[in-house]
Formats: structure tokens, C-alpha cells, sequence
């Protein structure tokens, strides 16, 4: 069972609105923001979404990684993975893919939905 009160000083830190809900992510533990994950447990460590360009500053420090769920070769692309060793990061990446998470509103992977015809 993953220790999820990580999540508590996450959310004692954010603003009160937009409301954080708590969910599942491939099964995990996760947090939500307007209905879209931010922060999720994954293998033992904190995956957070963030922007592609931030994603890559990200991965040139020891213990984080670009999220590849299923081990396939298949990364997501705006997703990183905080190995357990690296936690002291784990709630300012969480915090960072906050902001970025509210300020997508209601787009999907950073992209405007198409116009319905």
C-alpha cells in the first residue's frame, strides 16, 4: 500500500480553489484539479505533469525521469517520474505541475479541443 500523505502537504499548500480532488491513476493514488491529474504514485515514486520544454530541464537531474507507464518505450511525454531517493522535490514539482495543470483549463495535453461540426 503507498504512504499518500505526501498529498496532504501538497494540498495544505495550494490554494482552495480550484478544489483538489484525490483519484486513481493506472491504479495509483492520484490528485486532481479541475477534473485533470497532476500529481500520481507511480513505481515507487511521484509522477507530475509539466510542461514538454520543463520536462526536459527536469530529466538532467539525478532520479528523475521521463514517465514510461508501461516500460515499453512509450514515455508520455509531458509526465516525469521522482524516484523515492529525490522526494525532497516531490512537493515543488507537485506544486509547479499544479499551476500548470489550472492554467491548461479546459484543454486536453495542452491542445484546444476541436470544434464540433
Amino acid at each position: 500500500m503507498v504512504d499518500d500523505s505526501i498529498f496532504d502537504e501538497i494540498v495544505a499548500i495550494l490554494p482552495p480553489t480550484p478544489v483538489i480532488t484525490r483519484g486513481k491513476m493506472f491504479g495509483m493514488p492520484c490528485l486532481k484539479v479541475n477534473g485533470k491529474i497532476f500529481a500520481c504514485f507511480w513505481a515507487g515514486g511521484l509522477s507530475v505533469k509539466l510542461p514538454v520544454e520543463e520536462v526536459a530541464k527536469a530529466t538532467e537531474t539525478s532520479g528523475i525521469a521521463i514517465l514510461d507507464p508501461m516500460g515499453n518505450n512509450r514515455p508520455m511525454k509531458e509526465w516525469i517520474l521522482i524516484d523515492e531517493k529525490t522526494s525532497k522535490l516531490w512537493v515543488e514539482c507537485a506544486v509547479q505541475s499544479y499551476d500548470y495543470v489550472v492554467q491548461l483549463g479546459d484543454t486536453t495535453c495542452g491542445k484546444k479541443p476541436k470544434a464540433k461540426k
